[in-house]
């Protein structure tokens, strides 16, 4: 069944309760009903078909969510813009999906306008001067107030990931995955018609349309779309008196190192953390100063954000538990086993390997990339699980730890250790300034700065023997100047390919500028 359907049964019951708000517009679950309704009706208009990609270019907002419903009930599939991506970047993905259509914003229309793309005809700007007007077409659409009949199995959407590959792929999301997860997320976070939601995710990112917006609009709960990050959040969770949240820990630090004193947040009862491990001072910091239950939360792309859920118990029965803690495997819609990297099959309870996935919210596959799809899934015990890339484990009472990536892992034939474990052994070395273990070449190798000082590659090898149990050294050692790194002071991906000195960045502009 379309899942659009779930939205309109919302309406049905709740019509004049606000369903999502911007610092532009709102609109009750009857509006949203309606502009939908006109949006897949304009789609069919302008000649988009059952099944067509449709590109949505545009920060989380009001117009987003009714371009992005209104596309799911034409029956057409929505793929929403990562704005981070350079505009070559982004012609390359399109390229292969072949959308015959585009929504954006004023803001961006001029980046939007020069996508060289060959099947895109069509170009909707909400405001603007380019292309054709949203609102006007909107407002004098036959709406098609019956969504199109669309099959659990049937795709909805294309979400682009780049997991740790320096290549986006898009992630393919059935009906059946998108209800699963909302239904999930509502069930496991208690969300109702009483909650109101802090949108704060990219909507190009999974936890932005599908860790908070459908889930919350699933319950009959309010969106609420910041208009940027900065103080002005703070004021809009007081003013909407918002009750949950879901933020990545860098967001929640912000928010933390602004302060809240001064704001009345005694509406928040729950904020989510995700997209990373959440570290417990963190938590502690965020409780104390939120005055609200702080939990962890689990997923991928390909598993959608309803995957390993913490507990609001798990805390108070077991308060030690390390920040690789992320929960529990939401087990209405999702199953989990351990792959032994050591050799190939399901692993004991607290034995590290990769964690394996299938269920009602696991993805399909990958748009384009047939290779790809034969390596995303792996047979044990008779079923076929989705491989998820990440190096974890899960203990005798099924919580769920994540480690790290299974490419930034040195497999031995006795065990799985972590590069930064490997690496931290080699910090104790007062002569290294900075150490990697180069996992993703062929024959793992280690990469070191030793400012210079005479140190010898038998040390080192020495070293890692002593984080491995004797089980591991490096069949080649380098020694290097400076490191390359992301942003965020990172690793890059490719440092840990080993071709760290053939590194070049995208010079291509920015769709976002």
């Amino acid at each position: 069944m379309n899942v659009a359907t779930e939205l309109d049964a919302v309406a049905r019951d709740h019509p004049s309760s606000l369903a999502v708000a911007d610092d532009r517009r709102e609109l009750t679950y009857a509006d949203l009903r309606a502009e939908t309704d006109a949006v897949a009706g304009v789609l069919a208009e302008i000649g988009v078909e059952e099944g067509e990609r449709v590109a949505l270019y545009m920060p989380g907002s009001v117009t987003f969510v009714t371009a992005y419903l209104g596309t799911v009930k034409r029956g057409a599939v929505p793929v929403a813009l990562n704005l981070r991506f350079d505009i070559y970047e982004t012609e390359s993905l399109l390229e292969p999906l072949e959308p015959t259509a585009l929504v954006t914003v004023e803001r961006l229309e001029s980046a939007a306008d020069v996508l060289d793309v060959e099947t895109l005809e069509h170009l909707l700007v909400d405001g603007g001067e380019r292309g054709r007007s949203y609102h006007d077409l909107v407002s004098k659409a036959d709406p098609r107030e019956v969504p199109a009949p669309r099959l659990d199995d049937y795709l909805a959407e294309v979400v682009f990931t780049r997991g740790t590959t320096d290549e986006p792929r898009g992630v393919l999301h059935t009906h059946g995955n998108l209800r699963a997860n909302a239904h999930a997320l509502v069930h496991y976070w208690g969300l109702s018609s009483d909650d109101g939601a802090l949108a704060a995710c990219p909507p190009f990112h999974v936890l932005g349309t599908h860790g908070m917006v459908l889930p919350v609009l699933t319950a009959g709960g309010t969106v609420y779309f910041p208009s940027g990050w900065d103080e002005s959040v703070l004021g809009l969770l007081e003013a909407r008196e918002v009750t949950v949240t879901l933020l990545v820990p860098g967001m929640l630090e912000d928010l933390l190192d602004h302060g809240v004193d001064g704001y009345d947040l005694a509406a928040l009862r729950r904020t989510v953390v995700a997209g990373g491990p959440l570290e417990s001072g963190l938590r502690d910091r965020a409780e104390r100063a939120l005055e609200c239950r702080v939990t962890a939360a689990y997923g991928t792309t390909e598993t959608m954000p309803a995957t390993a859920l913490e507990l609001a118990t798990d805390r108070d029965q077991k308060p030690d538990l390390e920040p690789s803690f992320v929960g529990h495997p939401a087990n209405e819609v999702v199953e989990v086993r351990v792959l032994d990297l050591v050799i190939g099959e399901a692993a004991p309870a607290d034995r590290r390997g990769e964690l394996l996935w299938r269920g009602d919210a696991v993805s399909p596959g990958y748009w384009g990339h047939p290779e790809a799809n034969d390596e995303l899934f792996v047979e044990l015990d008779g079923e076929f699980w989705l491989r998820s890339g990440d190096l974890g484990r899960v203990d005798d009472e099924g919580r769920v730890f994540v480690d790290g990536r299974t490419s930034d892992a040195v497999v031995t034939d006795e065990a799985v250790f972590l590069a930064s474990d490997i690496e931290d052994a080699l910090y104790e070395l007062d002569a290294i300034r900075e150490a990697a273990v180069l996992t993703r070449s062929e024959n793992p190798a280690v990469l070191v700065d030793c400012g210079g000082t005479d140190l010898s590659e038998t040390t080192i090898r020495e070293r890692c023997l002593d984080a491995t149990d004797d089980t591991w050294a490096p069949g080649e050692v380098t020694f290097a100047a400076s490191f390359p790194r992301s942003a965020i002071r990172r690793m890059n991906s490719r440092t840990r390919g080993g071709d760290w000195f053939d590194r070049t960045d995208s010079d291509g502009p920015r769709l976002d500028t």
